[in-house]
């Protein structure tokens, strides 16, 4: 803690002040928070086919986060490193970098046994996430 605030990594490796919510400075400006080139590849025209896979990914997706959630407040460092690798490479997949990049942050900390700060940093996870569903919906239609 310095000048009363927690660092926390969460873009990359890099630390930067959190506040007292969860939220940060934002980087935002300078972090792209989707790779549009991997999602349009792996999406491949956005057939029926992809469309239902992604639906199945964004109901089935929460879980995971609900996982590591469980781990940080029980104190688990190996289920919190799984599951932020989990959900790192799952999210990769479909072009979420500024979410995968605070999820690597998240397991490289817990490999470890670092869990302090986790629970906020996995807080903030979800709320890029739902930014980076909500972004995709309003641009891909999806």
């Amino acid at each position: 803690m310095r000048n009363g605030k927690k660092f926390v990594g969460w873009h990359g490796f890099a630390l930067y002040p959190v506040g007292p919510f969860g939220s940060s400075d934002r980087m935002s400006d300078m972090i792209q928070t989707i790779d549009w080139e991997q999602l349009d590849m792996i999406a491949d025209g956005y057939p029926p086919d992809f469309v239902e896979i992604y639906r199945v990914f964004e109901l089935d997706f929460p879980s995971i986060l609900v996982k590591l959630d469980s781990a940080l407040a029980a104190g688990d460092a190996v289920a919190a490193s799984r599951a932020a690798h989990q959900a790192k490479g799952s999210a990769a997949n479909f072009g979420f970098i500024e979410f995968s990049s605070g999820m690597a942050q998240i397991e490289q900390s817990a490999k470890l046994g670092a869990l302090a700060g986790l629970a906020e940093a996995a807080k903030h996870g979800r709320q890029v996430f739902e930014q980076s569903m909500a972004l995709v919906k309003r641009e891909r239609g999806v």
